[in-house]
């Protein structure tokens, strides 16, 4: 028998938000809070620091770890891609 997590399926509880702080982690840079910072100049502030650092520790409250989650999808989204090469050495090489 499965159990089931109301609590994580709600986005109305700061379980739910937590979860998908994780899940936007392996994404971030290391220096996502000066990123975040760029991006949405409302953290650009001793308070701003302190809300990100609150939901990096796992602290932040709902409202807070909403807001810092939906901006971090926002810049993520909005971040040029990495572009990979279609061809292999040898065959740029080639070309020329």
């Amino acid at each position: 028998m499965e159990t089931y997590d109301s609590n994580l399926e709600n986005e109305y509880t700061v379980q739910f938000w937590r979860k998908r702080f994780e899940e936007l982690k392996p994404q971030l840079n290391r220096n996502w809070h000066g990123q975040l910072a760029a991006f949405d100049p409302s953290f650009d502030s001793l308070k701003g620091a302190n809300e990100m650092r609150s939901v990096s520790h796992k602290k932040g409250s709902l409202v807070v770890t909403q807001n810092v989650v939906n901006q971090l999808e926002k810049m993520l989204s909005k971040k040029p891609q990495r572009k990979h090469r279609n061809k292999t050495l040898l065959e740029r090489i080639s070309m020329y």
